[in-house]
């Protein structure tokens, strides 16, 4: 747990625009802010639905939100949005799903865009952060 605390300190910006949605309605239109979600289905049942940059400036929120969802169960991220993805950020995700296994929880990053896949294969961290439909 202490190198996913460390993970998530280590940026300070932030403004990344993070969603989560209930599943049923994840692959549908309706968006719902967290708040309302999370009182609505639970954090672990919802997807976080990274955005399309996930840059420096996203690596602080997306800590934010990892920190919320290891405690409250499995962890389910959608990334199918991304487009551009930094290091930092990956580096984040390695420390959460580090964070969740340790936990006793899941984590899952489903339907991830080719552009993320590409990142996590080329840092060699496929078997770090699962993936997949």
């Amino acid at each position: 747990m202490n190198a996913f605390k460390a993970a998530l300190t280590t940026s300070r910006q932030g403004g990344a625009d993070f969603r989560a949605r209930s599943l049923d309605e994840a692959g549908v239109t309706g968006l719902m802010s967290e708040e309302g979600a999370a009182a609505e289905v639970g954090l672990s049942e919802m997807p976080l639905v990274l955005p399309a940059v996930l840059d420096l400036t996203a690596a602080e929120p997306l800590c934010r939100a990892l920190r919320e969802r290891v405690p409250a169960g499995p962890v389910l991220l959608d990334g199918g949005e991304v487009e551009r993805v930094s290091t930092a950020c990956l580096q984040v995700l390695a420390a959460g799903a580090a964070a969740a296994l340790a936990a006793g929880r899941g984590f899952h990053v489903r339907a991830p865009s080719q552009v993320l896949s590409e990142a996590v294969a080329d840092l060699g961290l496929t078997a770090m952060i699962p993936m997949g439909d």
